[in-house]
């Protein structure tokens, strides 16, 4: 097993992911300009709902916690546990939150 896969692996990528989506991922990732993203961020005027994990293995607490800070204002989901794919493990807690806000904003 390649080192690749195996630092994937452990991070919780499924071991069934092709080699081929495994290396699309790493371009990506090393294309990511944060500048962009930070003046992206910093642009944006509408509420904004935040979640996360503590036991992202992709994402330390402490980037989610600092991206959470810069966002404009809206819930805040901080979960002990869930991983990286929390849209996948805590989609009912987040639908719990999502759906009665998303219907609460004004002008919809």
């Amino acid at each position: 097993m390649s080192p690749l896969r195996a630092s994937f692996q452990r991070a919780g990528f499924p071991r069934s992911t092709p080699d081929a989506e495994i290396r699309r991922s790493v371009r990506v990732a090393a294309s990511v300009d944060f500048r962009v993203i930070g003046n992206a961020i910093a642009a944006l005027r509408m509420p904004t709902l935040h979640a996360f994990c503590d036991d992202d293995r992709l994402i330390e607490a402490e980037i989610s916690e600092e991206l959470a800070a810069a966002l404009p204002r809206g819930p805040r989901l901080r979960f002990a546990t869930g991983g990286h794919n929390l849209q996948k493990t805590m989609a009912s807690e987040i639908a719990e939150v999502l759906g009665p806000w998303v219907l609460a904003r004004p002008g919809k």
